[in-house]
């Protein structure tokens, strides 16, 4: 997954995918416009294409293409992933995001801490070093 990552920002602008939700202009390096989080008279939304990055000094919300796109859709990264990798034409293999542990296999795991967790208090409570 982090490979699909690098590739859609590799294959996205940020100004690009910005600009469908914000008129930008010009400013110097960067590009400015009003901020879509809050309401505002004057511009203090800067997207920076060499960075990649896209805040605003007003509220303080900022980040990368993905971020952008989670707050202004108000959807999870793997919601925006999808999305950005759509409009980007990069294919995505489904992966689980955990690894998928048996019910039994989770239970011995919790019995195992539970024992860890009495050694380490009785010791911590009942021994001169503890």
């Amino acid at each position: 997954m982090i490979d699909a990552v690098a590739e859609i920002k590799a294959r996205l602008n940020i100004e690009d995918v910005v600009q469908q939700y914000v008129q930008l202009k010009k400013a110097g390096r960067s590009l400015k416009g009003l901020c879509p989080f809050h309401p505002e008279k004057s511009p203090s939304f800067i997207v920076s294409p060499e960075r990649g990055m896209a805040y605003c000094f007003g509220c303080h919300k900022g980040g990368d293409v993905f971020k952008f796109i989670q707050e202004i859709e108000g959807i999870e990264f793997v919601d925006a992933l999808k999305m950005l990798a759509e409009r980007a034409g990069v294919a995505l293999t489904e992966q689980p995001l955990r690894p998928q542990i048996a019910k039994s296999e989770k239970d011995d795991l919790y019995e195992i801490h539970e024992v860890v967790t009495k050694f380490y208090v009785e010791n911590l409570w009942t021994t001169k070093d503890g």
